[in-house]
């Protein structure tokens, strides 16, 4: 127990470092994220994911997307079911932080979906550069300690999904068309 708390207290002075020199925290750069949403700000969105990014949400159907294809996703989305709570941002480092909360989603079949989810942030740059979804924050911790702030999220994944998704036709170069 003293070896956990040890490291949440260097965690803890790590974030207080960063806004010390005034610098966004990473629970701040993911509330940007949540704000250029609910404002239906594609343009101030694609701005907040790095050029090397690769996102895996419920929206983007839980493949690795890049920061074009996640904009349109999210876009996409945003004109059917799809809601999201933020309940806790939790910073896990000076890049990382943990969003827990509920997602309310359309599944198919017309039904919808409505459950806890937990988000892992890992921002580059003040930009989001890989994000994982995960439905308990046990999972997603285990996955950060495991990973590191790739998460496990590389680009041959990307390679792969995006020719799985064409191969199925639900995708075409990473992103969702309508057939």
């Amino acid at each position: 127990m003293q070896d956990l708390n040890q490291d949440l207290a260097g965690r803890v002075r790590q974030v207080a470092a960063v806004t010390a020199r005034g610098e966004q925290s990473p629970s701040q750069d993911a509330l940007r994220l949540v704000d250029c949403f609910l404002a239906r700000d594609w343009e101030g969105l694609g701005t907040i994911y790095h050029l090397e990014a690769l996102i895996t949400t419920i929206a983007g159907g839980m493949v690795p997307l890049t920061r074009a294809a996640m904009v349109e996703a999210m876009r996409t989305a945003a004109n059917g079911l799809f809601q999201f709570e933020v309940m806790h941002l939790t910073d896990l480092d000076e890049h990382t932080c943990l969003v827990s909360g509920r997602i309310r989603h359309s599944v198919g079949g017309g039904g919808f979906a409505d459950h806890e989810s937990h988000w892992l942030c890992v921002f580059k740059e003040g930009m989001l550069w890989r994000c994982g979804v995960y439905p308990g924050s046990r999972k997603a911790l285990d996955a950060f300690a495991e990973h590191g702030h790739s998460l496990g999220i590389e680009a041959i994944q990307l390679e792969t999904a995006t020719c799985s998704s064409v191969n199925d036709g639900r995708h075409d170069a990473g992103r969702r068309v309508q057939r």
